[in-house]
């Protein structure tokens, strides 16, 4: 098989950094409009033995 062009190698790195950098930028963007402090509370209410059940997992 031929050796890819080396300009291609730079290109397919350089373009992987940028989509993992995307990635991340857009998380925290996006975490930022979350407001924590209701997800907080949502959470600690939920119904801690329905959660543990087996049942509620689909388990019988």
């Amino acid at each position: 098989m031929a050796k890819s062009h080396p300009r291609w190698r730079l290109a397919k790195k350089v373009l992987t950094w940028l989509f993992f950098i995307a990635v991340v930028v857009l998380l925290v963007v996006y975490a930022k409009k979350v407001d924590w402090g209701d997800v907080w509370t949502v959470i600690r209410d939920y119904n801690r033995t329905a959660l543990l059940s087996r049942r509620w997992a689909g388990y019988y």
